[in-house]
């Protein structure tokens, strides 16, 4: 008995078939700090887009927007 055919629903939204390129996947940033993670990420000009960063220390947040720019200024917020 062979495997079911994949479903071609599927097979369309596979990244790797656009035209042989793989589409970014997406991060999110979570306790990003300065942002140490981004910048690994960035550094390795791999795949990967980061689509948000999240920080509650509002200290560190100006040290990730200092780092890579106004545009990218992580979510605050605060508990309690």
């Amino acid at each position: 008995m062979s495997a079911p055919a994949p479903s071609t629903e599927l097979e369309a939204d596979d990244p790797s078939d656009r035209a042989g390129k793989v589409a970014p996947f997406r991060v999110l940033d979570l306790f990003a700090g300065v942002g140490g993670l981004t910048r690994g990420f960035h550094s390795t000009g791999s795949p990967y887009r980061i689509v948000r960063a999240v920080e509650m220390d509002a200290a560190a947040a100006r040290g990730y927007q200092a780092n890579f720019g106004a545009s990218s200024t992580p979510a605050t917020f605060s508990v309690g």
